[in-house]
């Protein structure tokens, strides 16, 4: 899928899996550390972190 523009802070992939930016990963990570994780991914295009929210 390519949508031209600006990133979004959340958005979501295939099978509904949220792909959330570097600072919500962080925030949320930070707020619920034991039922957060994170898989880091890259989106072509897109230089900043990306990474895929498992909750």
């Amino acid at each position: 899928m390519d949508v031209p523009g600006r990133a979004l802070d959340f958005s979501q992939a295939a099978f509904a899996a949220p792909v959330v930016h570097a600072r919500v990963a962080s925030a949320l990570t930070e707020l619920a550390p034991e039922e957060v994780q994170t898989l880091p991914v890259e989106i072509q295009g897109h230089p900043e972190p990306f990474f895929i929210l498992v909750v």
